[in-house]
């Protein structure tokens, strides 16, 4: 009786214990926290919109400004039962020539593949408008367009002028900050800007101008400067802040880039400037309060994107646009530092008495004494009941249950992936063992996600670890049924063990492991489409688990070779297709260690005169009839286009001081340089000692590369640019008009030509498409610089390009490739006949 009774008393304990505290944690967790609790509320999905609006932000979700905006927006169209979507352009982080024209194919995509249309564009910011603006009649015909925090007045006041376009511009507390700043600092003389060039920081800068216009007469004993970070280097900036004393405001716009071209997050410009400045630093927005700057009069950004959709359901409901002229937004509120405030030794007092004040150190006992007191009382009492009661059966068991969970910890993580928490490849082997074992035909799957690097080095590498999170959940749904077994084999790679019957190209099983990537990976607010080529190998055909996975390896690779996004089932010859790919690689080899390749220069034409502009240096096999189109992608697969691009570099410089010796006028001789080439870092080096060896000057060479080179190795290729320039050779863009994003590469690599590539004039040089080189001609001039087509074979083609202003010709019309020494009777030729 007495035992029941003590476990009664101890259960009473352990259960009114348990009560306690936890009843405790949840008030002091509400207490504390009940706000960020809250703010899950502004992230509800509509389950049946009554209108759908996109919201394209010129920033991302990190921004300081676009949580505020998305909240405002939530506010107005939750209550009435509107869905958005977010598009994020992150022109921040990247300047706008490399992101928008990927953002429009990006969209343009989404656009025409989602089941809704949109009723309405929200626009955050001047990038945004820009970007409205431009694609208004392609992608966003007939709807209404509202934008809202732009800073340029001028260019919101050309906006509103278009149809279908209305909102907000952005404010900026000029006058109210520096009123604040004169009562802080009556001494001071003059007030200085820092801005940069970018759409937003030019606009406030221009705002910041016409202030210092309007009221240089009530400050008449105030100077008003500038200092663009654009066009100093970050060594310049730093010295223009350090000499700025107690005679100065400084105010901080913006500081986004600097003369190099490198681009600066908002946390490293606050760092920056708060390092190298002496003196308080002011600003128009929150952007750095916290981190040392001490604040000022700021848009009210919930407000600003609230007033915006207001505008919207407006819109919506019926009100016409006409009627709508351009608003400004003029709520704002003081925000201050008290860290700053105290460094500065600045008067409190003097602040406007609604202004917020940050930083400010409120004793956690004194803020919460109410809730914490009872609390901690609370959870002392019931902890010193729960020890009492609870210490002799702890101290028998803790121990063992923690031995049997480490063990049990230990042997999953074995056997399973970290991150997806799929079976890992040691797990997979036994298995497919197992199922040799049982004499029946099953089939293994290997799986390579498209474009993974990418994905990760856009996105960040937090993003790309989500995807491979989402597709294994969607892969752990799949193997519910008993006839899928899916691994991860590491990086991007899932294999798959199918154990199922008629496994084919119409299988429906088949269609059930594709449809894992019909819908996208969303990640923050961001949506992605993943896609996949998989290749399949049977049982049948296979001795071992190892020669499995090797034949699904082959048929993978056949898939990626085919163009992604398939899958391809293994057959025998497909070894033999990579026999083929070994032997031209034993080729490659053998004409590297014995000087078996060759060069052939095929001439390129003034268009004017018909006088010779240069040559393009071609290589070739001796006695060997293998084409550069099939053995370049596997030198450049095999790493021996670094020897190769070296060996055909050494020849023609060779060659021209060849021609030199025989009297011949010399012509720039363009080398084709490989994406595979970017990680011969001593290229260049290897380049400059040939020409100082050969005594032939850098003008005579032109780099002709491809976007291939820069598309996954942006930061490698412009500093490769960079050294090429330095050295004195020229670049040239060649197969310009084939890749996704040529227009963008233009603006920001220093080619002197562009190659058209023959593909295009063959498409395009007809009467009725013809329009379309002719505005590449003009494109490409209005860059200052010069075109080359390739592939002229016909008088008529040469005459209609001499017509569009070309400039240099190169084509069978002229010459086809011939040898160096074919290149002295073709050039007597040619000027004989001139």
């Amino acid at each position: 009786m007495l035992s029941k009774r003590r476990r009664f008393i101890t259960s009473f304990f352990i259960v009114s214990a348990t009560v306690g505290i936890i009843a405790s944690v949840f008030f002091l967790i509400a207490a504390l926290y009940g706000k960020k609790i809250a703010q899950s509320d502004y992230y509800k999905e509509i389950e049946s919109p009554e209108a759908h609006v996109l919201f394209i932000s010129s920033y991302d979700i990190t921004y300081f400004s676009v949580l505020r905006q998305i909240r405002g927006i939530h506010s107005v169209f939750d209550e009435n039962n509107i869905s958005f979507d977010v598009e994020f352009m992150d022109t921040k982080r990247f300047t706008e020539s490399e992101v928008v024209d990927n953002f429009y194919k990006s969209l343009k995509y989404k656009l025409n593949t989602i089941k809704y249309k949109y009723d309405a564009i929200l626009l955050a910011d001047d990038a945004a408008l820009d970007f409205g603006e431009k694609y208004q009649d392609e992608l966003f015909a007939g709807i209404p367009i509202v934008f809202f925090c732009v800073n340029s007045i001028s260019h919101a006041n050309r906006a509103v002028a278009r149809p279908l376009i209305t909102g907000y511009a952005e404010e900026i507390f000029l006058e109210d900050t520096l009123n604040v700043a004169l009562r802080l600092n009556p001494g001071a003389k003059s007030v200085t800007a820092i801005y940069d060039e970018t759409p937003t920081g030019y606009g406030d800068w221009i705002q910041f101008r016409n202030f210092a216009n309007r009221y240089k007469t009530e400050y008449k004993n105030f100077d008003f400067y500038g200092i663009n970070t654009t066009s100093l280097s970050h060594f310049e900036f730093a010295s223009s802040l350090s000499n700025l004393d107690d005679s100065t405001i400084l105010m901080f716009l913006s500081a986004v880039d600097d003369k190099q071209g490198n681009v600066y997050s908002s946390a490293s410009q606050v760092e920056f400037i708060v390092k190298h400045s002496k003196i308080p630093v002011y600003r128009y927005n929150t952007n750095g309060l916290g981190q040392g700057i001490l604040g000022g009069k700021t848009v009210d950004f919930e407000t600003e994107a609230r007033n915006a959709a207001l505008l919207v359901l407006d819109i919506l409901e019926g009100t016409n646009m006409n009627f709508i002229s351009l608003k400004r937004n003029t709520e704002g509120l003081f925000y201050f530092d008290n860290d700053v405030i105290q460094r500065f030794n600045l008067d409190e007092s003097k602040l406007p008495k609604d202004a917020v004040i940050i930083n400010k150190k409120i004793s956690a006992i004194k803020a919460y004494a109410k809730i914490l007191a009872p609390c901690i009382f609370l959870v002392l009492s019931l902890g010193a009941l729960l020890i009492i009661a609870e210490t002799s059966r702890i101290s028998s068991s803790c121990h063992a249950r923690k031995l049997v969970e480490s063990r049990n910890e230990m042997e999953y993580m074995a056997r399973h992936d970290y991150l997806t928490k799929l079976p890992n490849r040691f797990m997979t082997q036994p298995k497919i063992e197992a199922m040799f074992g049982r004499k029946k035909e099953f089939y293994g799957i290997l799986l390579d996600i498209d474009n993974f690097k990418s994905i990760n080095d856009f996105y960040t590498h937090s993003f790309g670890d989500e995807v491979l999170r989402q597709i294994s959940a969607r892969f752990l749904k799949l193997a519910e049924d008993r006839v899928f077994f899916i691994s991860r084999f590491g990086g991007d790679e899932f294999f798959v063990l199918y154990s199922g019957e008629n496994f084919d190209e119409d299988s429906h099983d088949l269609v059930r492991l594709q449809g894992i990537f019909s819908d996208p990976v969303e990640y923050k607010n961001t949506k992605v489409y993943v896609q996949a080529s998989m290749g399949v190998a049977s049982s049948l055909n296979c001795s071992s688990p190892d020669e499995l996975i090797v034949n699904a390896d082959i048929a993978m690779y056949e898939s990626k070779r085919a163009g992604k996004n398939r899958c391809t089932f293994f057959r025998e010859t497909m070894k033999t297709d990579r026999s083929t790919t070994d032997e031209i690689e034993a080729v490659l080899k053998d004409c590297i260690e014995n000087d078996g390749f060759k060069v052939l220069y095929q001439p390129q034409i003034d268009v004017d005169n018909g006088v010779i502009y240069g040559y393009e240096a071609l290589v070739r096999i001796k006695d060997n009839s293998l084409p550069p189109s099939q053995f370049i992608p596997i030198a450049e697969e095999k790493g021996c286009i670094i020897d190769i691009g070296r060996k055909v570099t050494e020849k023609v410089v060779q060659q021209i001081a060849e021609w030199r010796s025989h009297g011949m006028a010399l012509h720039k001789v363009s080398i084709n340089y490989s994406y595979g080439q970017i990680s011969d870092t001593g290229y260049v080096n290897f380049l400059r000692a040939l020409l100082k060896q050969y005594d032939i000057s850098p003008a005579l060479i032109c780099i002709e590369i491809t976007e291939s080179l820069f598309i996954e190795n942006k930061d490698k290729a412009i500093k490769l640019f960079d050294e090429f320039t330095k050295l004195g050779v020229s670049l040239s863009l060649d197969d310009f008009g084939t890749g996704y994003s040529s227009l963008s590469y233009l603006t920001y690599i220093p080619v002197e030509t562009v190659k058209l590539d023959k593909s295009l004039i063959d498409h395009y040089l007809n009467s009725a498409n013809d329009l379309f080189i002719k505005n590449i001609v003009r494109l490409v001039h209005s860059l200052n610089m010069r075109l080359v087509v390739e592939g002229v074979e016909f008088k008529w083609q040469f005459n209609k390009l001499k017509t569009f202003h070309c400039d240099y010709i190169q084509g069978y019309l002229f010459s086809k490739p011939i040898s160096g020494n074919d290149v002295e009777a073709f050039a007597r030729k040619r000027a004989a006949a001139i």
